[in-house]
C-alpha cells in the first residue's frame, strides 16, 4: 500500500510504503518550516534515481553554512516530484486524462441520479 500527498500552500508533500503492516519507507517535508518531519528508513532506488526524499534532518543541521543548505534543499521534493514517486510506485494522477474516464467511481465522474430516484418532500 502507498500513500501520497501535497499541498500547495505549506509546501507540504509525503509519501508512504507499508508491506505486510510494516512502514519499511516513509518520508515527508514542510517546505514552509525548512523541515523533514517523518524520515523512515532507507531511501529506496526510486527516490535515489529523482534525487529527492534522500536526506532527513541530520545531527549538526543548526550549524550548516549556506553551501549545505542549499545541497540538502536540492533533495526536497517538490509537487511534480511527489507525482513522480507515486508513478514509480503506482499510478501518477497527472498523468491520468480526464477527458477519457468516464466510469463512475471514486476516480471518474459520480454516478447519475435520476428524478424517479429523489425524495422530494414537497408536501
Amino acid at each position: 500500500m502507498q500513500f501520497f500527498a501535497n499541498e500547495r500552500v505549506p509546501d507540504y508533500h509525503v509519501w508512504a510504503r507499508a508491506v505486510d503492516g510494516e512502514l519499511p519507507r516513509a518520508y515527508c517535508f514542510i517546505g514552509e518550516r525548512g523541515e523533514v518531519p517523518l524520515f523512515v528508513g532507507d531511501p529506496t532506488a526510486d527516490e535515489i534515481e529523482l534525487g529527492i526524499g534522500i536526506r532527513g534532518t541530520e545531527p549538526g543541521w543548526e550549524h550548516w553554512s549556506d553551501d549545505e543548505w542549499t545541497a540538502w534543499y536540492e533533495t526536497t521534493p517538490s509537487e511534480s516530484d511527489v507525482m513522480a514517486m507515486a508513478g514509480r510506485w503506482s499510478i501518477d494522477p497527472s498523468a491520468i486524462d480526464d477527458d477519457t474516464v468516464t466510469a463512475p467511481g471514486i476516480y471518474g465522474l459520480p454516478p447519475p441520479v435520476s428524478n424517479t430516484s429523489r425524495n422530494d418532500n414537497r408536501g
